[in-house]
């Protein structure tokens, strides 16, 4: 369960499910803006998401009876809301983690047919936020074992996403007529910033392709 008390910063994250056991609270206190992207589709279908990076995460983590520290550990959480259209997709990479030096580093691009012709490209640093140019992303034929790749249109935001469940298949959900299929792995690249660009090296995330079929 994700609940977010009346009046709280903070978000509380509760799971129990095959041997992985979870309690953590995830604050936007102090942590960067969220970013959020209002688009429309014909008709005037409207549609929107709020994202949250580099939140950071206290708590307890433990999977079988191995303890997993959480000290350090960044989070994303978005919110996505809108009329869809029928055989709407798109694809989504979301990533977090640290850099060598110990600064923060987040991002997160969508392609494809979700807010119209509105696209999420975003980086935060530390406890800045700011927009990227348009950035493609291209997949192979197996969502779950082929590399992703992100580039922008200039060429300053280039990541490759490795996924690192090649021997699972991909969490699939049905909601609302559609399809979710979100690959976790690590990223590796280069990534603009204000003060310069910046090399990534395994940072975690995750990948997803959503379908709606109806």
């Amino acid at each position: 369960t994700l609940v977010r008390p009346a009046g709280s910063t903070a978000w509380e994250l509760s799971i129990d499910w095959d041997g992985v056991q979870l309690q953590a609270r995830i604050d936007t206190a102090g942590a960067p803006d969220a970013a959020t992207l209002i688009g429309s589709h014909s008709e005037r279908r409207p549609s929107l998401t709020t994202r949250w990076n580099l939140l950071p995460v206290q708590g307890s983590l433990a999977i079988g009876v191995m303890p997993i520290p959480l000290e350090g550990a960044l989070a994303t959480i978005d919110y996505t809301n809108g009329f869809l259209e029928p055989g709407a997709g798109w694809l989504q990479c979301t990533g977090c983690g640290t850099l060598p030096d110990g600064q923060a580093i987040g991002f997160a691009v969508s392609d494809g047919h979700r807010h119209g012709d509105l696209q999420e490209h975003v980086v935060w640093v530390g406890d800045r936020v700011f927009p990227v140019g348009r950035v493609r992303v291209l997949i192979g034929g197996d969502v779950a074992r082929d590399t992703w790749r992100l580039r922008s249109e200039k060429g300053d935001f280039e990541l490759k996403f490795r996924p690192k469940t090649t021997d699972v298949d991909p969490v699939r959900r049905i909601v609302k007529g559609g399809v979710i299929q979100r690959v976790a792995g690590v990223f590796v690249g280069r990534v603009p910033t204000p003060s310069g660009e910046v090399t990534v090296r395994s940072i975690p995330g995750i990948c997803e392709q959503h379908r709606r079929t109806v």
